[in-house]
C-alpha cells in the first residue's frame, strides 16, 4: 500500500513539475543543480531540485558561489529524468494508474508470474480465457448429504459451575501458589 501512495505521489509531483520551468544552475566547485527557481534576491537563490525520486528538496545557494544559470530544455530534462530513474533500478510501465516508475525487479516478477499463469491456464498470450471450456462439475442437489442436525443440550447452574472450576481453578492455583511465594520470599530473605 504505501509504494502505490509513493508512486502517486511522485506521478503527482512529475505531472505539476512539467509545468514548470527548469534551470541549470553551475557553481563554481563544479557541482551542477537542476531544479526551479523558488526565490532570489540580491545574495541567495533558493532552488527546489528536478529529482522526482526525490521530491521536496531545497538547496539555497550563494549568489557568489554561482557561474551560470541556464534554463534547461524540455528533451535534456526528460533525458536527465529517465537516466535518473534507470539509475535507481526502475522502469517506466504502463499501470492502471498510468505510467510509472517501478523497481525492476518487481516488473520482472509480474511478468513472469503473468506468464506462469497463462501457461497453467493454458491460455496463449493475447488470446481472451474461454471461461466456459473450465470444466466445474456439475452437482446433483438431490444426491448431496444432508447437514447433520445440531441440537441443544439444557444445562443447569451446577454443571456451568463445573465447567467453570474445571477452567479456571487451575489458574487461581497458579495465582495463589505465586502470592504464597512471593510472601515467604519477603519474610525470609528480605526481612531477615
Amino acid at each position: 500500500m504505501n509504494a502505490i501512495c509513493i508512486a502517486i505521489l511522485l506521478a503527482a509531483g512529475a505531472a505539476a513539475d512539467e509545468s514548470r520551468e527548469t534551470y541549470i544552475v553551475t557553481l563554481t566547485n563544479s557541482n551542477v543543480y537542476y531544479g526551479f527557481i523558488e526565490h532570489t534576491d540580491e545574495r541567495l537563490i533558493r532552488l527546489e531540485l528536478d529529482r522526482p525520486w526525490d521530491p521536496g528538496r531545497i538547496r539555497t545557494i550563494n549568489r557568489d558561489r554561482i557561474i551560470s544559470i541556464d534554463p534547461e530544455s524540455q528533451r535534456a530534462r526528460e533525458r536527465r529524468i529517465r537516466e535518473g530513474w534507470e539509475g535507481l533500478g526502475r522502469v517506466q510501465t504502463e499501470t492502471a494508474e498510468g505510467r510509472q516508475w517501478l523497481p525492476r525487479d518487481e516488473v520482472r516478477f509480474a511478468e513472469r508470474a503473468r506468464e506462469m499463469a497463462l501457461a497453467e491456464r493454458g491460455v496463449l498470450r493475447g488470446a481472451p480465457a474461454d471461461v466456459t471450456a473450465l470444466g466445474f462439475p456439475e452437482l446433483e442437489l438431490d444426491e448431496a448429504e444432508p447437514a447433520p442436525e445440531i441440537r441443544e443440550e439444557e444445562t443447569n447452574f451446577t454443571q456451568e459451575m463445573a465447567v467453570l472450576a474445571n477452567l479456571w481453578g487451575l489458574h487461581a492455583a497458579i495465582v495463589v501458589g505465586g502470592l504464597v511465594a512471593v510472601t515467604l520470599i519477603t519474610r525470609f530473605m528480605i526481612l531477615r
